[in-house]
């Protein structure tokens, strides 16, 4: 839609649930190679801190890298052999 509209993105501000911030960035940074993310995650029952102290969260989490496992497998291979796909981690700023 950007690409279309001719509109480029130096900076952006991902919102979503903190639990799928890393899939978030991952897409976002595919698409976006040269933009700067800035991930405003919001507040769920569970942080970094203590998701592995209750079975549901432990399930969601494990459940969300499964999914960024799964998916980014798929694309990573679709992508053509010379592109310039950044694999280094990017460090997020966060507010």
């Amino acid at each position: 839609m950007t690409d279309a509209a001719g509109i480029e993105v130096k900076k952006a501000i991902l919102c979503c649930r903190n639990l799928h911030a890393r899939r978030c960035i991952l897409y976002y940074q595919l698409v976006y190679p040269e933009t700067e993310f800035f991930v405003c995650p919001s507040d769920i029952e569970f942080t970094r801190e203590n998701w592995h102290t209750k079975g549901e969260w432990i399930d969601q989490v494990l459940g969300e890298m499964e999914r960024c496992g799964g998916q980014f497998h798929k694309i990573l291979r679709e992508l053509p052999a010379d592109s310039e796909f950044n694999t280094s981690r990017q460090e997020v700023p966060r507010f």
